[in-house]
């Protein structure tokens, strides 16, 4: 059985700031091992116009099976992501890193009004939970730079031929960037390792379910030959 690919990709800092904490946890799981699964990552440009370019090529060039996506938000929790929708609508007074601002823009003209996420929300928000971590299942990925990832991720995965997932981990920043934040980096790395964990296992168990059934079917093909 060939492993898992999956792709995981955070954000360089913006804003001002020095460090950004999807980018501090790629750097920190260093390369990621885990049973069943071969991962890639990749920082993204905060670049609404840079951004898109640079994340396809690495999509079409890996063909991952899976596509996680992290970013730093202002609440103080985790926020697992249900909805990406096809608008860029940047707040008052908020830019990228090419000082764009954007309003009333689709991600993607000619694309659908929005996608739900693909990976199991529910189960990953539970099993980050389970950890002590707090976390929440969140309707949308709002109307940035985040929520454009997301949105090329499904529109991408949506035309594989054999349909990929993709979703996205909202995280606080960290407590040297806003010492509102009680939530250090140990545990928000563990907590986007307890999230690819339940990816790969739910895959295994409907890998595993699929497999007897298209086995049985196979079985009753040949009995009525």
């Amino acid at each position: 059985m060939s492993a898992l690919r999956i792709l995981l990709t955070g954000f360089e800092p913006f804003g001002g700031r020095q460090t950004n904490t999807s980018e501090r946890i790629i750097q920190s799981l260093g390369e990621i091992k885990l049973d069943g699964a071969e991962f890639q990552t990749i920082i993204l440009p905060v670049s609404a116009r840079r951004m898109p370019e640079v994340f396809l090529e690495r999509l079409n060039a890996f063909d991952p099976q899976v596509v996680l996506s992290l970013g730093e938000q202002g609440k103080q929790w985790m926020s697992v992501e249900r909805l990406a929708i096809n608008l860029l609508e940047f707040d008052f007074g908020c830019r990228d890193n090419d000082k764009l601002f954007l309003r009333d823009h689709p991600v993607r003209p000619d694309g659908p009004t929005a996608y739900w996420s693909t990976i199991p929300v529910r189960a990953i928000c539970e099993a980050i939970s389970a950890t002590g971590t707090e976390c929440e299942l969140s309707l949308s990925a709002d109307s940035f730079i985040c929520n454009q990832a997301m949105y090329l991720a499904l529109d991408w995965a949506s035309h594989r031929p054999l349909m990929a997932q993709a979703g996205f981990l909202h995280l606080p920043a960290l407590p040297d960037e806003n010492h509102r934040s009680t939530i250090e980096l140990d545990r928000q790395v563990k907590a986007v390792w307890t999230a690819l964990r339940v990816i790969v296992e739910e895959h295994d168990l409907q890998l595993n379910t699929e497999l007897p059934t298209k086995a049985r079917n196979v079985a009753n093909h040949i009995g009525r030959m």
